[in-house]
């Protein structure tokens, strides 16, 4: 009998648990698509950085020594196609960030904090390209001024961009053309993300010295270990370690190259050789388009490019956005002009300009 009894109660709970709700710890679910809020810089208001991003900078003394060593607060500015924006500055669509000063070194760049899954890995991935020169567009980039372009990921959602736990790419110099970094972390508990993109010209001076930042991505890549597929396609093998089928399945040639450089994403395995061989490309064409100094080493998640892009050099106006304190004698000073130049280039009446202004300060 005090079996039978111990048998009920053994049964009665069981359908009690059974029937109770249960409380399970969930998993972060995947975020699909891009994170990043106006990753195209498509949308502004005038301002001085595309809606959505906001200014960061570094600002040092100058040395007695009389060397470069410091940095200087630069300019911030939306390059427009349609305002006339040299075409070779603006990867894709109508706009890009610039960021740019005359003769004084900066370390700068742009910045924005965004959600995130907890615990979720997620990869920055930004498109980038310097112009550096001592005279007006269109000289070509001075490729000796290694400007380092980096892009940044703080895990724990600060948007300060010298707090010690932002995770750095490798440093990129793209003088030559739009060149893909990429840098990959865990989001924290809180659930936000500190995204930055960042140029440092310390050392160097030029009168012009800019970079350009376009078509910013930040994607969930695994939660939990599990590998979330990538909404926007990037080359890269298959399970059978060949490309992604096209529109048709039998191999095509090469395209020729366009204005964006096709990019590639190392995998485990990887060698520069096995790439160069994946995408018919010989070992040299792929160091030199890659700026690689050690051809032996590779790391998972780098981004290379395997095309570079392809752009005809067209003949524009230089503009210049007034900032707080400029008067039209400090700007002809800076791009080597006159006062009287600046008033025919821009239909001025008098002297008064205000901030914002888009001023056109060169042929």
């Amino acid at each position: 009998m005090r079996t039978y009894r111990w048998l009920a109660g053994l049964t009665v709970f069981a359908l009690i648990a059974a029937l109770a709700p249960l409380h399970v710890m969930a998993a972060p679910t995947a975020q699909s698509g891009n994170l990043i809020t106006n990753g195209g810089f498509e949308t502004s208001s005038g301002a001085a950085t595309a809606t959505g991003w906001s200014a960061w900078w570094l600002e040092t003394a100058r040395p007695s020594d009389g060397s470069f060593n410091y940095a200087f607060r630069p300019s911030w500015n939306v390059e427009q196609r349609s305002a006339g924006a040299a075409a070779e500055f603006i990867r894709t669509g109508n706009n890009s960030q610039r960021v740019i000063n005359s003769w004084d070194p900066w370390y700068a760049g742009v910045k924005q904090v965004v959600s995130a899954p907890a615990g979720a890995r997620v990869r920055l991935t930004a498109h980038a390209r310097v112009w550096t020169a001592a005279s007006f567009y269109p000289t070509p980039s001075d490729t000796t001024v290694a400007v380092k372009v980096q892009v940044g990921l703080d895990p724990n959602g600060s948007d300060n961009q010298f707090a010690s736990g932002v995770a750095w790419s490798v440093i990129v110099t793209p003088h030559t053309g739009w060149q893909a970094v990429s840098v990959e972390t865990v989001v924290g508990s809180g659930g936000r993300v500190g995204v930055f993109l960042a140029a440092d010209y310390r050392g160097f001076s030029r009168q012009f010295m800019s970079a350009f930042f376009d078509d910013v991505t930040l994607e969930v890549i695994s939660v939990g270990g599990t590998p979330v597929p990538s909404a926007t396609p990037t080359l890269g093998p298959t399970a059978t370690g060949t490309l992604r089928p096209t529109s048709t399945p039998s191999p095509t040639p090469p395209a020729a190259p366009t204005g964006a450089p096709e990019t590639y994403v190392v995998k485990r395995g990887d060698t520069l050789g096995s790439i160069a061989r994946r995408f018919g490309l010989s070992l040299s064409a792929l160091i030199a388009a890659n700026n690689i100094r050690d051809p032996n080493r590779i790391f998972v998640g780098q981004v290379l490019i395997i095309r570079g892009g392809a752009s005809q050099p067209t003949v524009v106006t230089l503009i210049y956005v007034v900032q707080r304190g400029d008067n039209l004698s400090r700007i002809a000073r800076r791009y080597n002009t006159t006062v009287a130049q600046l008033k025919a280039w821009n239909n001025l009446p008098g002297d008064t300009i205000f901030v914002g202004q888009r001023l056109i300060v060169g042929p």
